[in-house]
């Protein structure tokens, strides 16, 4: 039931920020992985790692000194097969790899994996590229126009009602304040995500599907016994090429009664193309 608001923009003198984006990671509390850091395997790739064993070195959502910034969120099906690939390698192997979003996006296989939306991102260039592509989808991959989306656990053209509810969130924020400080939008963005400002609500994973859907348009944090919202992401990538990159996750031992978070903000600038290795 992840969920991710974003905003991508070519147009700085309307807005301070090139991208904008926020993610809810939500999984069970026992699988095993680590915080957002820059890779051992590669200094220029920050993100979260998986290391679910078989799994190890996926992840869900990660940004690299390039400029390349890439996102997965399941698609909720009720057969999934465990003999399946890896979902996550597909955001780290775009992320170390020289292959435009859209060439990436083209040449997968999707039949290898259980469903997915991918959605690969681009700063590299004057004008941003954003690719999309889900395997539950009969489309091709599709370059998307710069603006404001709302991802979960359906495809990107049919999305949930929290994704809307997020995505209106955000745009609404961004012409209120659209030279706000990198530190209040963060702040801003946490707290919708997590449920603490009165605009979303807490949900139990484990409700039937009719109230499930009741709880939805509203939902943006998970809570239960064993599964809920493990981390909350926000990437915000200004004018100037400047990232902030701010994890909020929840630490060992995960009690859904007595959460402990912890939060670290990584800050850098994108590398000019002039000194890419790409």
């Amino acid at each position: 039931m992840c969920v991710t608001w974003f905003m991508v923009n070519e147009n700085s003198g309307v807005i301070g920020y090139k991208l904008v984006l926020a993610f809810n990671r939500d999984e069970f509390f026992d699988r095993p992985a680590l915080p957002a850091e820059f890779l051992e395997s590669n200094g220029d790739v920050l993100c979260g790692v998986d290391m679910t064993p078989g799994k190890e070195g996926g992840t869900w959502l990660g940004i690299s000194k390039m400029g390349k910034v890439a996102c997965l969120l399941n698609i909720r099906d009720k057969h999934v097969n465990p003999e399946l690939k890896g979902r996550g390698s597909l955001v780290t192997n775009f992320l170390t790899s020289d292959i435009d979003g859209y060439s990436y996006l083209k040449q997968l296989t999707g039949t290898d994996y259980n469903g997915f939306n991918l959605l690969t991102m681009d700063f590299r260039n004057y004008k941003p590229e954003i690719c999309y592509y889900s395997n539950r989808s009969e489309s091709e991959p599709v370059t998307l126009e710069t603006g404001y989306y709302g991802v979960s656990n359906s495809l990107l053209f049919q999305p949930w009602p929290k994704a809307n509810a997020g995505k209106e969130y955000l745009e609404q924020l961004l012409k209120d304040k659209p030279t706000i400080s990198a530190e209040e939008l963060t702040k801003h963005l946490i707290s919708y995500a997590q449920g603490n400002d009165g605009l979303a609500t807490k949900v139990n994973f484990f409700l039937n599907e009719e109230e499930l859907s009741k709880a939805l348009p509203k939902t943006a944090f998970v809570d239960s016994p064993i599964y809920g919202t493990r981390c909350t992401t926000v990437i915000l990538i200004d004018n100037d090429g400047k990232v902030t990159y701010t994890e909020k996750t929840r630490i060992d031992p995960m009690d859904s009664e007595n959460t402990n978070w912890s939060s670290k903000t990584t800050v850098f600038n994108i590398k000019s193309s002039l000194d890419s290795k790409y």
